[in-house]
């Protein structure tokens, strides 16, 4: 029988020793990245917070006055506007991170619309419709009814999603309840395909009836589908309409 010598067994235990340490420390290695990962976001956000704070406190900040933001107004503004992505090009896209922030972490609904609609037409950012479909639906969710009237919008015609006119009869008549122009419009322009109930239309034209359109092209509009809903009223219906705007 052969006799195997002492120092290759040896051997093979300090290799196999050598091996399982290294995998361990390999382990080791990686949980501690994961960790010191996750401290760098948490500080990360709670800095977005300390700044969103600040500023709703308009305390005094240590900060360059180029990290200054729009404020929820401001911003809403310029969305009524359709202004909003103008703005962020006009600022040579230098609030993207900021921009991200305040829609990733601290959910403004008017941060969560601006960043999905960054994300949609590539500005400043590269594309990406699914994360901007998310983000607009986040603003949506948040009670926004710009971003309703855009999702409504985008499953009415197919625009970035399946097409799906159910979605978009529900996200458009909650925006036109929440007396969104626009949506008031669609809304009612939607329901001119004869499928909505009877109180539905009623309800549309007194919203539309009592819409004030900053331009002329909207307010041909308006008046085009008022006819067209007219017309598939009774007479006694319109007339109620046109005398309050129903809620």
């Amino acid at each position: 029988m052969h006799r195997i010598p002492v120092v290759l067994i040896c051997s093979c235990f300090l290799a196999l020793f050598f091996s399982s340490e290294a995998t361990a420390g390999g382990g080791m290695v990686d949980e501690n990245m994961r960790v010191t990962k996750e401290k760098e976001n948490l500080e990360h956000e709670q800095e977005i917070v300390r700044k969103a704070e600040s500023e709703a406190n308009d305390e005094p900040s240590d900060e360059p006055e180029l990290i200054q933001l729009y404020s929820q107004d401001e911003l809403n503004g310029l969305i009524e506007k359709h202004e909003h992505l103008k703005r962020v090009r006009d600022d040579d896209c230098q609030f993207v991170r900021d921009i991200k922030d305040r829609a990733s972490v601290l959910r403004y609904p008017s941060y969560s619309y601006l960043w999905g609609d960054m994300l949609l037409t590539a500005t400043c950012v590269k594309q990406d419709v699914a994360n901007g479909i998310k983000y607009m639906q986040y603003s949506a969710e948040e009670g926004m009814p710009e971003a309703m009237l855009r999702l409504g919008m985008f499953y009415e015609n197919g625009t970035y999603v399946n097409q799906d006119r159910s979605l978009a009869r529900l996200y458009l008549r909650e925006a036109a309840s929440l007396r969104n122009r626009d949506a008031r419009l669609e809304w009612a322009r939607l329901l001119t395909d004869g499928k909505g109930s009877p109180a539905e239309m009623e309800q549309a034209y007194s919203w539309l009836f009592f819409s004030v359109y900053n331009t002329e092209e909207r307010r041909s509009d308006a008046r085009k589908v008022l006819e067209t809903l007219g017309s598939m009223m009774p007479p006694s219906v319109v007339k109620a309409a046109r005398t309050h705007e129903y809620h």
